[in-house]
């Protein structure tokens, strides 16, 4: 997930947040959705929804919100045409920052596009950012709605960036830029919390007159 922090979008939207051009940042939300049927039904390295595309995403709200808490968090499972595969369907996870900032991100494993998309809501307007949807094209979008309206197309090469700045910091020459750490630390914090919580939930027992069902919704 490092190459997100590494993002010259994420680097712009750090920036219109410290700037306050449009006011105070009240909310986030951040859909990153692409199909993943394949890979899904052929490896097991990815247990749940929440470990293929949300710790991305996850880092980069915590570096632009700042630490939070899971206020709500679930799962749905993945119906292919020859499985089923539990908990791999989709992730959602509502966040409330320390700062009062609340994060909604909603990851669909099983959508019929690819899309990463984070939208910034400000006091006096809203940004929208587009990643990079893979490595055929490295251009990123930014749509600033509010008192500087715009659309900026640019270069997003975060992995390449990411790693120069690993082998700068490695070398001794940049390790003040270093300081992730900590923030990894609370992205895996977060995502076993939301583990957690679908977990609880899924432990609710009904009873009904066929017998019990077990609920799998968060």
């Amino acid at each position: 997930m490092t190459q997100w922090l590494d993002s010259e979008l994420t680097r712009r939207l750090v920036a219109l947040i410290r700037q306050q051009r449009l006011g105070e940042l009240r909310s986030i939300s951040v859909a990153q959705h692409k199909p993943r049927f394949t890979r899904s039904t052929v490896a097991d390295g990815h247990p749940t929804a929440f470990d293929v595309e949300v710790p991305h995403s996850l880092g980069v709200v915590l570096h632009l919100a700042g630490p939070a808490t899971v206020r709500h968090a679930e799962w749905t499972d993945m119906h292919g045409p020859s499985a089923v595969l539990s908990r791999m369907g989709s992730a959602r996870l509502i966040l409330e920052h320390q700062n009062g900032v609340v994060t909604e991100i909603f990851s669909d494993l099983t959508a019929p596009v690819k899309q990463r998309q984070i939208t910034l809501e400000f006091d006096r307007g809203q940004a929208i950012g587009h990643y990079p949807i893979s490595d055929s094209d490295d251009h990123a979008q930014l749509v600033i709605r509010g008192e500087s309206p715009g659309r900026e197309v640019f270069r997003d090469d975060a992995l390449t960036s990411f790693m120069v700045r690993a082998y700068r910091h490695f070398q001794g020459t940049a390790r003040s830029d270093h300081g992730t750490f900590d923030l990894h630390c609370d992205v895996v914090g977060l995502l076993a919390a939301a583990k957690r919580h679908c977990l609880a939930a899924e432990q609710i027992v009904t009873s009904t007159p066929k017998g019990r069902i077990l609920h799998n919704a968060c």
